[in-house]
């Protein structure tokens, strides 16, 4: 009996261990399932915003996370079919396959494969995964290959060829969207290219004029015409634009103020002068001469490679860290989960700009789509997946801080706001400017963000070799095992009003589709959500002829984890809500616009040589606002035609002499 009772309390006292054993352990599996999101350290002499800790993140074994839905592909891409190539000039573009999803079709993304890149027949098979991750969010994706017959100039002959290739696309989409093939929302918000690899560049000629006093401390005003050539996406997305009014170059022009040289009824895109046409009713916000039709990116890491090796490399890297981004990461560290899951924005405005931080946020703040893990977002909670931090104070910001916190960030989204070249950023410091150049920014560490929005002069001049915001894309290995995945920014002077862009975003749209939204709207009714600056009226037109988007468009800053697969958005029910909101955001008559199109397409240029001739964009120190003329462009075949003619300005320049010179 006391031997049972003795073997009872060692039982009692093992069974108690044992339980005891079994909670530490469930306690300690519990921790170390789970994710600690550290707070932001306290930052001096700055601000930041604290939307909400990333809810606790359970990582999903890999055989449970739902499969993407199932693509049928169109034959197209077998061997031994013969498809003709199509022919507009010395443009050949040749059909290399269609991929369409199952279920309601969002939109049309035309993929276009330079030729001119090394080896791209090798290249193929990570195009074609591209093509199906972008058939998986329901639109119907066509790839062609492009090459050009001889080499390509920098003039207007090749890019004509190029837009008349791209217009032929876009009416056969028209057409399926009359047929009731395709939704009306479908076709006016969900149609969208690529350029991967290196095309014409789509130069404008830019002419525009401001009024300064004739002297220091003088009160008479005189007309100062500021003029330069940049290059313009824009060209390449407005269907119904005739952009046929150029210069001696056959370069497109875009100015208001020659009249009655150059009529506004006839000119191709009147807009660079707001206070020509700005009446301040209401009902003419959103006025602006040219508007685009399709959204574009670019994917070219030509520009910054030392060789066709590494540009064919880098390539390989874009489209392979896109392909983790859309899908999923195979990880089994919780720590790597951690320094891999990019959920926070950064708002880093210099001191010129600071005042305007805090209206940056509140439009960055806005609910982008994700998805939210379980938990739901209240009431002035838009970001529980993060925080978003505001840096612009004056003893904060300058190149060294800048870098620092690019390197340990871990950052979504980053939108910077500093004077810039296409070379460097400008930093003002109590001793006056420091330039960051970018060969100082990429060394000593990688910078860690995924989306960059750079409103700085020139940042994204991609007719510049080397500029930065190539170099911020296509930096391999720039995080580890992920890259950059879209780089928005200008090719000329900046900023841009970013609210309608911010809204589009938070609707669902992805950053093609919203920069094309604020493109066709520049400034918004005034019950718009949020405007910046806040008097739309500033906001100059000719702004949004120099954006561009570098990276694949059809991207969204979803919040990325490893072990996470995003949740696409019903685009559908996306498109209805952003048609109901921006001033000309749809197009209501299609058949007009169709006429339109086509008449845009034939019209022949008309050649303006009899123009007083201005001067060049003013540059600061470093090459800050570098907006330059076209004799002096960045563009090896350009010089040779104007470096042997020292030109006063530019009526003295005839075509044909440069052309014998050339020959």
């Amino acid at each position: 009996m006391v031997s049972t009772k003795k073997m009872f309390k060692k039982s009692s006292l093992l069974c108690g261990s044992l339980i005891l054993v079994i909670l530490l352990f469930l306690a300690f599996t519990a921790q170390g399932a789970t994710m600690t999101i550290k707070k932001p350290p306290v930052e001096s002499d700055a601000q930041k915003i604290l939307i909400k800790k990333l809810p606790q993140i359970k990582s999903q074994p890999l055989e449970q996370i739902k499969p993407p839905v199932k693509l049928e592909k169109v034959p197209g891409t077998i061997s031994g079919i013969n498809i003709t190539p199509e022919v507009f000039g010395s443009l050949k573009a040749t059909s290399r396959g269609v991929w369409e999803s199952q279920g309601t079709r969002s939109g049309t993304f035309f993929i276009l494969l330079s030729e001119k890149i090394w080896h791209f027949e090798q290249l193929m098979p990570y195009v074609r995964t591209y093509a199906e991750d972008v058939a998986r969010d329901g639109y119907k994706v066509r790839l062609f290959t492009v090459g050009f017959e001889g080499s390509m100039n920098p003039y207007f002959t090749d890019i004509k060829n190029l837009k008349g290739f791209i217009r032929s696309k876009w009416l056969e989409t028209l057409k399926e969207c009359e047929e009731g093939k395709l939704s009306k929302n479908a076709f006016d918000v969900g149609t969208g290219i690529v350029l991967i690899g290196s095309f014409p560049l789509p130069l404008v000629h830019k002419r525009t004029q401001v009024w300064k006093p004739e002297s220091e401390g003088s009160a008479v005003m005189e007309k100062v015409v500021y003029e330069g050539v940049f290059a313009c996406d824009l060209y390449l997305t407005d269907m119904d634009g005739a952009w046929n009014i150029t210069d001696e170059m056959g370069i497109p022009l875009i100015s208001t103020m020659d009249e009655p040289a150059i009529k506004r009824d006839s000119e191709c895109v009147p807009g660079d002068e707001v206070d020509l046409y700005w009446t301040g009713d209401t009902n003419d916000w959103g006025r602006m001469g040219a508007r685009p039709e399709i959204w574009v990116g670019r994917i070219n890491p030509g520009n910054i490679g030392p060789s066709s090796n590494h540009d064919f490399n880098a390539l390989l890297n874009y489209l392979r860290v896109n392909h983790n981004y859309r899908t999923v990461m195979e990880t089994q560290s919780s720590e790597t989960v951690e320094d891999l899951t990019f959920k926070n924005r950064l708002i880093y405005y210099d001191d010129d700009m600071r005042d305007l931080a805090q209206a940056a946020a509140d439009m960055i703040s806005i609910k982008w789509p994700g998805p939210v893990f379980g938990e739901t977002s209240y009431a002035g909670d838009n970001h529980p997946q993060g925080y978003t931090r505001i840096i612009n104070g004056t003893n904060t910001t300058n190149k060294t801080d800048y870098k620092e916190r690019l390197k340990t960030g871990n950052y979504l989204w980053v939108e910077a706001f500093m004077h810039s070249a296409p070379e460097l950023h400008e930093f003002a410091v109590a001793s006056g400017t420091e330039s960051l150049h970018r060969t100082e920014l990429f060394q000593g560490g990688n910078l860690k963000a995924l989306f960059y929005y750079h409103h700085g002069c020139s940042a994204c001049d991609y007719k510049h070799r080397d500029n930065l915001g190539e170099n911020y894309l296509y930096r391999i290995g720039a995080i580890g095992t992920l890259s950059p995945l879209a780089v928005l920014g200008n090719t000329s002077v900046g900023p841009h009003d970013t609210a309608t862009f911010y809204v589009s975003l938070a609707y669902g749209m992805n950053i093609g589709q919203a920069q094309m939204i604020s493109q066709r709207s520049y400034a918004r009714r005034k019950d718009w959500p949020t405007t910046y600056p806040p008097r739309p009226g500033f906001v100059n037109p000719k702004r949004y002829y120099n954006q561009t988007l570098l990276g694949d468009p059809t991207l969204r800053p979803n919040m990325f984890s490893p072990v996470l697969v995003p949740t696409p958005p019903d685009l559908p029910s996306v498109y209805a809500t952003v048609m109901q909101n921006p001033v000309m955001a749809s197009f209501k008559n299609l058949n007009a616009l169709k006429i339109g199109a086509t008449k845009a397409g034939s019209s022949q240029p008309v050649m303006k040589s009899d123009l007083k001739p201005g001067k060049d964009y003013p540059v600061r120190s470093g090459g800050i606002v570098r907006d330059p003329l076209w004799k002096t462009m960045d563009i090896p075949e350009l010089q040779k035609m104007v470096k042997p003619m020292v030109l006063k300005n530019m009526a003295d320049f005839n075509l044909n002499k440069a052309l014998e010179k050339i020959e």
